[in-house]
């Protein structure tokens, strides 16, 4: 990869990967930074890393795990403990999410297939639906349906599990 196909490929997706790292990292800052790494290992590797054929796909993933490494520093030095009610809070809020989490990855289990793909291939695989049409062979508001389907009878999952 020459500078011309950098400036041409990767640079354009920028902002699509600043706001994936702020969406994890929650910190303006932090982001900046987690996308300019990531730039910064492109450009290292520029000679070395095989034709990509899905950029953004593919910056997405790294991008991804630089933004796990960066909460994993933070979260193994920490700058202050956390003592008295604000840890356990926290401890409270952690386990919480972790339940929802796990009660969403057993109702997303049982999702129509077709359903359960699409939000797979958007949510968690960060797709357009371009590519998901390319990948899947089905038109892009067949797939925008299938995604918002999912998402819909997601949120009634979790909004009759708060009412118990």
């Amino acid at each position: 990869m020459d500078q011309a196909e950098f400036s041409q490929v990767w640079l354009p997706l920028w902002k699509n990967f600043y706001r994936a790292a702020y969406s994890i990292l929650e910190n303006a800052q932090e982001s900046e930074d987690a996308v300019q790494e990531l730039y910064l290992r492109l450009w290292k590797s520029r000679h070395t890393s095989p034709k990509v054929e899905n950029p953004l796909s593919w910056g997405l993933v790294v991008l991804r795990n630089i933004c796990i490494d960066r909460l994993r520093r933070v979260s193994l030095h920490p700058t202050e403990p956390l003592s008295g009610d604000i840890g356990d809070g926290i401890q409270n809020e952690s386990r919480h999410l972790s339940s929802t989490l796990s009660f969403l990855r057993e109702k997303m289990e049982s999702l129509p297939p077709a359903q359960k793909e699409a939000l797979r291939l958007r949510v968690f695989e960060g797709m357009s639906y371009k590519d998901m049409a390319l990948a899947t062979g089905k038109s892009e508001g067949s797939l925008r349906v299938l995604v918002n389907s999912a998402r819909k009878t997601l949120r009634a999952y979790l909004s009759k599990e708060e009412k118990q």
